[in-house]
């Protein structure tokens, strides 16, 4: 009998730690075991989702929606950037047609998106 007993709560403390590494109270489930069985809590514990696994798979989640941002951000400084300097190095003498055909340069390279390309386009047309 006390081979039983000491079988059953070896189980119960692997069950316990089982359930902690899946982010489950690694506590509550060794109790748990103890009162009902290692084998059937075992069983329910290894059918429920991994919680630690998908908490560590929101960190990376955020982590990647983090870079794109980051990234997003600095394409975007690197456009305002390109219409500043458009904007300051243009020689006052440039034609109309010698900046509308810069604005079309950085337009094909993707420095600019359409929607910039025409509002410059449209501002170098009132302009002169």
């Amino acid at each position: 009998m006390e081979a039983i007993l000491i079988v059953w709560f070896f189980f119960a403390v692997i069950v316990g730690f089982v359930a902690n590494d899946r982010g489950r109270s690694g506590l509550g489930f060794f109790l748990l075991s103890l009162i009902i069985s290692p084998l059937l809590v075992g069983i329910i514990l290894l059918v429920m989702p991994d919680l630690a696994k998908a908490a560590r798979q929101d960190e990376e989640r955020a982590k990647a929606e983090e870079r794109r941002a980051a990234e997003q951000r600095q394409e975007h400084e690197k456009q305002l950037e390109a219409l500043r300097a458009l904007k300051t190095d243009a020689p006052s003498s440039a034609s109309t047609a010698d900046e509308l055909t810069k604005l079309a340069a950085l337009l094909k390279d993707g420095v600019l998106t359409q929607a910039e390309f025409d509002d410059q386009k449209r501002r170098l047309l009132r302009s002169s």
